[in-house]
């Protein structure tokens, strides 16, 4: 489950990182002999945002089913780590990054970050808000004035909580104690430290595979807050500008990857347990890339990864009307940015 604090800022990146010199390669040897060829293929490295997972499936689906090499591509995964996937992207340590939802990553463009979203994977929220079942005292959203929220340091959270307790018919302003979590969202509430914490859906599904959990969820979209874009692929502003080409082969064996995932998402499960076997449950993963195909994948138009101008906008612009946003000083920004340019769809 997604139980690591998100570090902001860059002050991690040369002491915890350099350690990505040396990147963890994940994906298998067929690429590295490929660029001894005399077809040598092109180095592309991306940061997971998470442990592998049904969001970040596709990297695997595209290397084992030759999708990079096709596209004249080695690939190399740098593991979820200490230092954020989208502040290593930023600062060139790889070209491409995940980026876990669009409510995040709107912080890293609020706050300067030099990257670009060119692919959203996930065209629907994929996060909720959640309690115990048998927790008698969060009944909807309106009851977690009072509570103790347990998050992961994503900045966005308390917007987000005092939007969906106002459409919940709760007060305009209410307490809520915010700690970060060093343990699994289930874990945290199962144990009761908090009342209450935020769920990615392979989270809920690996708490009722594995814990046999039984949770009550609350989808923010119910409550009046926008739709948001997740597991975002975030490219390097300037690898973009200099290698555009090679950004679009990289996007399309990802697009590539993710059409198959649709068609065929218990054969991606498999292939993403088969090259991470330690990490993979295999029966969470089926799951979880089903739900993923069925009810996250595809966008209103049947499309994969394509994202619209609105959508972010209709984000950026609630986030700002809260008061969310910070620059890279930490002061309140004054002055909204027009959202959309932070996007492309050019490279898919």
């Amino acid at each position: 489950m997604r139980s690591k604090y998100r570090l902001r800022g860059l002050s991690l990146v040369v002491a915890g990182l350099v350690a990505g010199a040396s990147v963890t390669t994940m994906l298998s040897a067929s690429t590295t002999a490929g660029a001894s060829s005399s077809h040598a293929l092109s180095n592309v490295s991306i940061a997971l945002d998470f442990i592998p997972n049904a969001d970040n499936e596709g990297v695997f689906v595209a290397e084992k089913l030759g999708y990079f090499k096709d596209a004249g591509i080695a690939a190399t995964v740098v593991p979820y780590g200490q230092t954020p996937p989208d502040t290593l992207a930023s600062v060139g340590k790889v070209q491409f990054a995940i980026g876990d939802t669009e409510s995040d990553v709107l912080f890293d463009f609020a706050s300067g970050l030099k990257i670009t979203s060119v692919m959203a994977v996930l065209q629907t929220n994929p996060s909720f808000y959640g309690a115990l079942a048998s927790n008698k005292t969060i009944t909807s959203p309106k009851d977690f004035c009072g509570q103790t929220y347990g998050g992961f340091g994503y900045p966005g959270d308390p917007a987000i909580i005092a939007a969906i307790v106002k459409g919940a018919g709760g007060p305009s302003k209410c307490t809520v104690n915010n700690i970060v979590l060093g343990s699994s969202a289930y874990q945290a509430v199962e144990s009761k430290k908090v009342g209450f914490s935020a769920f990615f859906f392979s989270d809920v599904i690996q708490a009722e595979l594995q814990q046999h959990a039984k949770l009550r969820l609350f989808n923010m979209t119910n409550y009046g807050v926008p739709n948001q874009y997740a597991a975002l692929i975030l490219g390097n502003d300037a690898w973009l500008k200099a290698n555009p080409a090679l950004a679009k082969k990289f996007v399309g064996a990802l697009v590539r990857a993710y059409q198959y995932i649709d068609k065929n998402p218990a054969a991606g499960a498999r292939i993403e347990y088969e090259l991470n076997p330690t990490a993979v449950n295999l029966k969470v993963a089926i799951k979880a890339s089903e739900v993923m195909a069925k009810s996250y994948l595809l966008s209103p138009q049947g499309t994969i990864g394509v994202q619209t101008a609105s959508m972010w906008e209709q984000f950026g612009h609630f986030l700002y009307k809260q008061g969310a946003f910070v620059d890279a000083n930490g002061n309140k920004l004054t002055h909204e940015p027009n959202w959309s340019k932070f996007m492309t769809n050019k490279f898919i």
